[in-house]
């Protein structure tokens, strides 16, 4: 047996051909589509093996003449990165631009570089790629490995300079080809890319992660070629017991148990092992079987070996096992944590890390498959039960009673936000001999100080209390008498002026006020919040009822009405004085059903959208707009129809669930096709079934900018989005290219630019267009009026006064209607006075 064939599964080479199982139709895909565009975008969820189908599997589908490879990886600039691997691989290799950092971005592993990454100019860079060209004579591959780490770590200079870069390669006729490797989740940030290289998007494959069948291949093949014999069912065992509940194999805890037992199996096992180098010595037996799976152990003794190496082999094990402790709770379970928190949870553990060095290990562990990737909420977690049972053994008494009192501050503090309770004397005592060991936020510290002052003041008082009552019984005994003679001579008096006031209370309180947000309107099924005052407030118990089915929830000036029908609801107020009832007064209210909603996707109605979208897309929403409550609406049903190339395809959805194998399906729909969602039947709490008809949009690859309805589609969208920096870019950047030669065109995107933007630069390219417009259509009056608008909006008032009163003249020769420019021109007058 020679060597062993069960290394880092994603770290293989083109040397491990022999050895690389499994994945035969996904590399000669791979293969295929790096010949239909100068670009290539790979891309997947995490660990599903990307770098090692183009490391391995497609570098063995090339001659050694055909193939110059050139891996690169952000470091400390994607463009500086890419510079320096050029120079790497230059005959003879040069090192002007001093080291790139290495994977995870270790800026402390990087010396002072030679040169400012903002010199590095595109043209420099397609000079330096003809070169390597000229060395070697072999077509060169740039391969960007985990690109996600230019939207994780890059900032916006960073990215519009790497796509003038790319645009730079991909225009040249330098024999050079891209091969960009992104983790599936980042997939919607690359759209940015478009605005400038429009097919970048064009050409991509998805890599699905691996399989049981495709990991018996992985687990079987190697054993072949290496003569290990298999035991029939040894595969299927060792698969179970890694992950019983799933039909998808995580690479790395494969690699990691196959490790062991290819150790396990050979002779005295004097050879330490990647994850574990005290393994029992046994006799070679060169064959993998299921007894030798059975001496192993679970997964939870493999997953505990495997950490140990990967904190070990860490620049500082110290602060990565910090990280790590912070991911599980107090009963050894592992938690939902943000990076915030974790760093708060680090300094308990004594260890304060820069948020810069964070990210950078967070990104680590993820790509070690360590922890999962952040969520929607922006929030990390273990990828495994058992490697929290293992970070927990780890975790010392003092830092487990660390954790219990950091636990219990921020379970006070919880309830101090909700029903202001602060720490009692008992509580500060707990926790006293610990708080100096703690690292707490600002918000746990001011909890802490406030609960301490509120303490004093409330012994303080206590004491003010007491004195004050014997001082208090001493007075009233002493005046008591006194009292109760004058008392005794206004009781009367005061009898009447009070039967006086109550009366006067009573007659104000009938014109009390009851409003909601929409006037006297309330709606079906949800909470109207209605607004009242009563004023005089008069004596006796006040109570709102009504005979009108609804709940009716009264809070001091606010009651939450729930109607469970429509109709008109009168809401009377009443008062109670001495088991007597009367009436104060009445308020009545129009219920009526929530509007119909309309169906939006991606918060489009209608419209353009790219084909990418899609793929992401969960479901479509019912949304009412501009309506003043927050209320969504579920979809019940609906039916989806798109084109592909061999026809229609129509299907019916239930419960808005779009399945993995339609999102397939839209990676086939055939651009500027329809997608159409019809029959949209949704329901709201006023339990009313709707049908909000169809939602139809334009599918698109790419977004072509020479279509009119294309262009005025996002500005619409951009518009809506209130995105001014993208419709003042959508605009100087297309609106001459496209439509300089369309007067029409050119005056409506000018008005846009007048009604909506009021940056100087963008104005003044909305008055070249208007001026053009005008200049090539025959000085049409409506292109003139959108020209005085805009000069009058510049300030350029004699301009704009001169305009105006032509296009008044022009509609007076036509007997038109001229009193909206006549007001306008009243508008500059004024302006200029």
């Amino acid at each position: 047996m020679t060597g062993n064939p069960f290394k880092f599964l994603d770290s293989y080479t083109r040397d491990d051909k022999e050895i690389f199982f499994g994945r035969d139709r996904e590399i000669e895909e791979m293969y295929q589509k790096v010949f239909e565009s100068k670009i290539l975008l790979l891309y997947g969820i995490s660990g599903t093996g990307k770098t090692s189908l183009i490391n391995c599997g497609l570098a063995n589908k090339f001659e050694d003449s055909d193939w110059l490879p050139v891996t690169v990886r952000r470091g400390r600039s994607m463009v500086e990165s890419l510079v320096v691997e050029l120079k790497k691989n230059a005959i003879p290799p040069s090192s002007a631009s001093g080291r790139t950092l290495p994977p995870g971005g270790d800026k402390s592993a990087v010396g002072s570089r030679q040169y400012a990454v903002k010199d590095i100019k595109p043209e420099k860079v397609v000079k330096s790629l003809k070169s390597l060209y000229l060395d070697h004579f072999k077509p060169i591959y740039l391969i960007f490995d985990q690109f996600e780490e230019l939207f994780i770590f890059g900032d916006r200079e960073e990215r519009e300079q790497f796509i003038q870069v790319i645009k730079a390669i991909v225009d040249s006729d330098v024999q050079c080809r891209l091969i960009f490797s992104i983790r599936e989740e980042y997939l919607a940030s690359v759209t940015e890319f478009e605005l400038t290289l429009t097919d970048f998007l064009a050409n991509r494959m998805r890599v699905e992660k691996m399989t049981r069948q495709h990991a018996v291949d992985v687990i079987e093949g190697p054993c072949k070629v290496h003569g290990i014999e298999v035991e029939k069912g040894f595969s299927e065992a060792l698969l179970n017991k890694l992950n019983p509940d799933s039909n998808e194999v995580e690479l790395t805890y494969l690699q990691v148990f196959l490790d062991k037992i290819f150790r396990l199996s050979t002779t005295n096992d004097t050879t330490q092992s990647v994850v574990n180098d005290s393994l029992p010595t046994v006799p070679s037996t060169n064959s993998f079987t299921i007894p030798l799976l059975e001496k192993i152990g679970d997964v939870s003794d493999l997953l505990g070996s495997f950490l140990e190496e990967q904190i070990s082999i860490l620049d500082d094990p110290a602060i990565g096992l910090a990280i790590l402790k912070s991911f599980v709770s107090l009963k050894g379970t592992r938690k939902q944590i943000s990076e915030e928190e974790i760093q708060d949870a680090a300094k308990t553990f004594g260890q304060d890390i820069p948020n810069g060095a964070l990210k950078e290990l967070l990104q680590e562990f993820v790509n070690l498959r360590i922890l999962k990737d952040k969520d929607e909420t922006d929030r990390y977690e273990l990828r495994h039960d058992s490697l929290a049972d293992k970070i927990y053994e780890k975790i010392t008494l003092v830092e487990k009673d660390l954790l219990e009192v950091r636990q219990f501050l921020e379970n006070a503090l919880d309830q101090y936000e909700k029903r202001k309770i602060h720490l009692t004397g008992e509580d500060l005592k707990y926790i006293a001999p610990l708080k100096d060991k703690l690292f707490l936020n600002q918000r746990i510290e001011i909890f802490i100080e406030n609960s301490k002052n509120f303490l004093v003041r409330t012994k303080r008082r206590k004491r003010q209390i007491l004195s004050g009552a014997v001082v208090t019984a001493f007075i009233v005994l002493l005046f008591f008498t006194i009292w109760a003679v004058v008392e005794r001579a206004k009781a009367t008096r005061a009898l009447k002026e009070k039967e006086i006031a109550e009366e006067k209370l009573v007659e104000a309180a009938k014109d009390f006020v009851m409003f909601t947000r929409n006037l006297n309107i309330l709606y079906k099924g949800i909470e109207n919040p209605v607004s009242f005052a009563i004023p005089g407030m008069p004596k006796g118990r006040l109570f709102f009822d009504s005979n009108f089915p609804m709940s009716l929830d009264t809070d001091e000036n606010e009651m939450i009405l729930i109607p469970n029908s429509t109709g008109t609801a009168t809401i009377n107020l009443s008062r109670i004085i001495e088991n007597d009832t009367s009436q104060l007064g009445s308020r009545e209210f129009d219920v009526r059903n929530l509007p119909t909603p309309i169906p939006t996707l991606f918060g489009k109605t209608g419209g353009f959208i790219l084909r990418d979208s899609l793929v992401v897309m969960e479901a479509i929403k019912a949304i009412i707009k501009d309506f003043d409550y927050e209320y969504e609406f579920s979809i019940i049903s609906y039916e989806l129809s798109f084109e592909v190339n061999e026809g229609t395809i129509a299907t019916n959805i239930l419960s808005n669930n779009i399945t993995r194998d339609i999102r397939n399906q839209f990676n086939r729909i055939r651009h500027n096709s329809k997608i159409n969602f019809r029959e949209i039947r949704v329901i709201g709490t006023d339990n009313v079934l709707r049908n909000l008809g169809t939602l139809s949009l334009t599918v698109v690859r790419w977004f072509n900018y020479d279509s009119y309805s294309v262009l005025y589609s996002l500005f619409e969208e951009k518009i809506d989005k209130k995105d001014w920096e993208s419709v003042k870019r959508l605009g100087t950047e297309n609106v001459r290219k496209y439509y300089w030669d369309h007067p029409r065109e050119l005056n409506k995107f000018a008005y846009l630019f007048y009604l909506h933007l009021e940056d100087t630069d963008a104005l003044q390219n909305a008055l070249e267009w208007s001026e053009h417009a005008v200049e090539i259509g025959n000085s049409n009056r409506y292109y003139l009026f959108t020209l005085s608008c805009l000069e009058y909006k510049l300030g350029m008032l004699d301009e704009a006064e001169k305009t105006v009163k032509i296009v008044i003249k022009s509609f007076k020769d036509h007997n038109e209607p001229t009193q909206e420019y006549e007001v306008f021109l009243d508008q500059i007058l004024e302006a200029k006075k």
